[in-house]
């Protein structure tokens, strides 16, 4: 794309999200600002999360991979079982790696943060922080982003990455609030490994629902995730945290309990997932949404920060390709939303697995699972091949 307009492209958000879109169109050459609420470029305080290969293949692509994977632990292989610890379903991660020339990791989110901020500040990129996006203004051939100081920023276009409750989104769609999902999750990166297998994420299913996840996040760490169901949210009422969750996954696996169990309870993070019904359009106009803002969803198979980052990629090559900047927005909608919806499918049927509390159903389910094709290396093959 040529254009004599020198008026940048705004995006609201620094998350993963915003700063991977920042990122591929500063590379490309746009004239690009990032706009932040919180007043920290990357907040010390998080939690461990997964990079499939697919999201390291964008890392890579962005110039930030190396940074990225050398914070982060490899995973060679995935293992879910049931609460009696039968593997119910195993991904020979390795395998898939070598079939993708990808590798999956488990990072800290803040080493993700940062590593994403590093790269836009050898770009020159400005990252505004403290600068809570509240809406916008559309006219012919631009935008203009209103700050909650009353600040308002003209640009060429608008990329809203403002996550699940994006004041974009509302503006844009006004298709109402994120729905939380089920009871709440626990998550926390511990200061001990708990002695769980180095190289495997494992996920772990309650006989009456919820269930642990974990995987290191460097030698000697762990991230976890905790689901919990109906019964711990009403023990959570009347008890410690740390003190119901021990109770809840103590008999569920030894290891993670343990790293669970080696966590400060003030590093303890618990938030609902949020999560949006499907969209017809993710855009309009000189404005478009990207990542939890346009289609935030459960959390089964650790795909939230990935297709962010997909998004981003994305958004960077079809805005170079494009002869204009709304037919760019217009061609990254479509070929997103298509690979964002068929993975919608695959992980709203595994998240309706995890979430049944009924004891019979469980057994069913843990049966299904074994039967089910979800962790072979071709159907992860699809997960990790990104598009373009």
């Amino acid at each position: 794309m040529t254009s004599s307009d020198n008026r940048p492209i705004l995006v609201a958000g620094g998350g993963i999200g915003g700063l991977s879109a920042a990122l591929a169109l500063g590379r490309r050459g746009f004239d690009v600002q990032v706009f932040e609420r919180s007043s920290e470029a990357v907040a010390e305080r998080g939690t461990g999360l997964t990079l499939w290969g697919n999201a390291t293949t964008v890392l890579d692509r962005l110039g930030c991979g190396d940074e990225v994977k050398a914070a982060g632990y490899p995973i060679t292989r995935t293992e879910i079982r049931s609460d009696t610890g039968r593997v119910l379903v195993e991904t020979p991660v390795s395998v898939v790696s070598r079939l993708t020339g990808t590798t999956s990791i488990t990072v800290r989110r803040t080493d993700l943060q940062r590593g994403l901020y590093n790269a836009l500040q050898a770009l020159s990129v400005p990252v505004h922080l403290g600068r809570r996006c509240t809406g916008y203004s559309a006219e012919h051939g631009g935008v203009t982003l209103l700050l909650d100081d009353g600040t308002e920023v003209p640009g060429r276009a608008l990329i809203g990455a403002d996550g699940a409750r994006s004041a974009i989104r509302s503006q844009l769609l006004d298709d109402g609030d994120p729905i939380p999902l089920g009871c709440p999750i626990w998550r926390g990166v511990s200061d001990g490994d708990g002695g769980l297998d180095h190289g495997l994420a494992l996920l772990i299913w309650g006989p009456r629902g919820g269930g642990i996840g974990g995987a290191h996040v460097d030698e000697k760490h762990a991230s976890w995730t905790i689901a919990i169901n109906s019964r711990v949210q009403r023990a959570l009422a009347h008890g410690k945290p740390k003190d119901v969750l021990l109770d809840f996954v103590g008999d569920l696996d030894a290891h993670l309990a343990e790293a669970v169990r080696q966590t400060p309870e003030e590093a303890m993070l618990s938030a609902h997932v949020l999560v949006r019904k499907p969209a017809a359009n993710w855009g309009m106009g000189p404005v478009t949404l990207l990542g939890d803002a346009a289609h935030a969803m459960p959390t089964a198979l650790g795909q939230g920060g990935c297709q962010a980052l997909e998004d981003g990629l994305m958004l960077g090559h079809c805005l170079a390709e494009a002869d204009t900047v709304e037919a760019g927005l217009r061609g990254y909608e479509q070929r997103r939303q298509r690979r964002v919806n068929w993975l919608r499918g695959r992980i709203e049927r595994i998240d309706r697995f995890s979430r049944l509390e009924n004891p019979v159903l469980c057994k069913l389910r843990n049966v299904a699972a074994r039967l089910a094709p979800t962790g072979s290396p071709d159907s992860w093959k699809q997960i990790m091949t990104i598009d373009g």
